[in-house]
């Protein structure tokens, strides 16, 4: 039917022949004009369309008069415009009624059906004419649906509540994991950190290992987002920049969520996830502006994806992305109450507070943990020579110094007056050495000099509380040398990074 009221199919555009396939309507007649406005005006509830997307296609058998259709009839054609994939309509003239029908038998609607309303009237039609099975396999899928969106808009709402990203993370991943939530068995979301192009693992949920996994199911618990699974990926990173044909490009690009790779991944860094033949990678954006990515799988399980838990994560990841910014918005007092506003690094109550965790972590688990401390040589002389202004300019750049080379879960922060910190979670002597050279490198090309001290647990002692009294040691001594270094201990061998420079080829 041709909604300005003429009976017609789209074969037949003149409105000279049947209505729809099979239909034994051929008068072009228009049909009354209120029966076109009942139509126009009639709204069929959003629970209606789905329940036909689930059970369709059925078939309604609609005969009209001349006068205005009964509000159900009107109803169920507005729902055959709505849905003409799944009711399949086939209109008649003479007395006024409806059949419905499915696999191939159909039931007569009585004028007390239609008089209780458009649910009523299909729910006794398909009702006659459906198998069980069919009604009952449709139902779970209304369920299942209906247990996915609620999950989707209690995360929303946990995130928007969050007090802080950590927990607002917790709150995502918890959604897409837990078993009245989504369901994946493994949950990840990666940010981007602008210093390496990249996205960054910031909290996992999920079983590392069969082992792990087994211990999951055993109800001893499931770690949180900073658990085994994310010290597995927390150094792995999800470059920006890749090529066409790379699934994290395709993600960024706004993708379907689901892939399989059973022939392989084109990703290696997505490989070093060792995913299933299956998993979601969706990205967390506002607009065109992909700020993370939401990975997940059903690894240690025989369970496939399907379309409805894929799709559920895709409309998570989008209600995540508004509900992360709103966050992020509505906590920008906050944040200016943790960062130092010259430099835009982390103030030094906030520095403490992030050293005070990661040095009780390492009492616990003997997890890693380094500190930098740092001073510009050449600071003091240009305040005294230029003034304030242009000391203050010099902070400046090397807070944007720290911000650019750091990894997104580093912290850099202004520790006390001219001097700054660095906190490397999860970094040993190493990873410390690696992070104080490239950052003296940086600083050098830019003409800037800088004195480092390095301290880390356990390597360069056992007690986390003593790291930065050890770095202060260390930074008296790369100063007392000469600038333009890093020192590891008091009297060791130093990183001199002008020697560095010219024995490492250009950037």
């Amino acid at each position: 039917m041709d909604w300005d009221g003429r009976v017609r199919d789209e074969g037949d555009p003149e409105g000279t022949g049947p209505a729809y396939p099979g239909s034994t309507v051929a008068d072009p007649t228009p049909l009354p004009e209120r029966a076109v406005q009942a139509v126009r005006l009639s709204r069929v509830p959003a629970g209606v369309r789905a329940l036909v997307r689930r059970l369709g296609p059925i078939d309604l058998e609609i005969t009209l008069d001349d006068g205005e259709p009964h509000k159900t009839i009107a109803e169920l054609l507005r729902l055959a415009q709505l849905e003409p994939d799944h009711a399949l309509l086939l209109v008649e003239r003479g007395k006024p009624g409806v059949r419905v029908g499915a696999e191939g038998r159909s039931q007569q609607l009585e004028p007390d059906d239609l008089d209780r309303g458009l649910e009523h009237s299909l729910q006794t039609g398909l009702a006659l004419t459906m198998s069980r099975e069919a009604l009952f396999a449709a139902a779970l899928l209304a369920a299942t649906e209906l247990t996915y969106a609620s999950a989707v808009n209690l995360a929303a709402t946990a995130i928007l509540e969050a007090d802080g990203q950590e927990a607002a993370i917790g709150a995502l991943l918890s959604a897409m994991t837990s078993k009245d939530g989504l369901g994946f068995r493994r949950a990840a979301m990666f940010v981007f950190d602008r210093a390496a192009n990249g996205y960054a693992c910031v909290g996992a949920v999920g079983p590392g290992s069969e082992r792990e996994a087994t211990r999951v199911e055993a109800n001893l618990g499931s770690p949180g987002i900073h658990g085994p699974l994310y010290e597995r990926w927390r150094g792995i990173e999800l470059p920006a920049g890749s090529h066409a044909g790379d699934e994290i490009a395709a993600a960024v690009g706004g993708a379907p969520a689901l892939l399989r790779h059973k022939g392989g991944l084109v990703s290696p860094a997505l490989a070093r996830l060792h995913p299933p033949p299956e998993l979601v990678l969706t990205r967390i954006a506002i607009k065109d502006h992909t700020f993370g990515l939401l990975y997940a799988d059903m690894q240690f399980t025989s369970a496939a994806l399907d379309e409805l838990r894929v799709r559920a994560a895709e409309m998570l990841a989008s209600r995540a992305a508004v509900a992360f910014h709103a966050l992020r918005l509505g906590r920008d007092v906050e944040e200016h109450t943790r960062l130092d506003p010259l430099t835009s690094l982390a103030n030094r109550r906030e520095f403490e507070v992030r050293l005070a965790f990661e040095r009780s972590r390492g009492r616990r688990s003997n997890e890693p943990v380094s500190v930098l401390v740092i001073e510009i040589d050449d600071l003091r002389d240009a305040t005294k020579r230029a003034g304030m202004e242009v000391g203050d300019a010099l902070l400046k750049r090397v807070g944007g110094l720290l911000r650019e080379e750091l990894r997104a879960h580093d912290l850099g922060a202004r520790f006390a007056g001219d001097t700054l910190a660095v906190l490397l979670p999860g970094a040993g002597a190493l990873e410390a050495a690696s992070a104080a050279r490239r950052l003296g490198l940086v600083g050098l090309r830019r003409e800037i000099s800088l004195s480092i001290g390095v301290a880390s647990f356990p390597d360069d002692t056992d007690h986390p509380d003593d790291l930065v009294p050890l770095a202060e040691q260390t930074l008296e001594a790369a100063i007392q040398g000469g600038g333009g270094r890093a020192c590891l201990s008091v009297s060791g061998e130093p990183i001199v990074f002008s020697q560095e420079a010219e024995a490492a080829p250009a950037p």
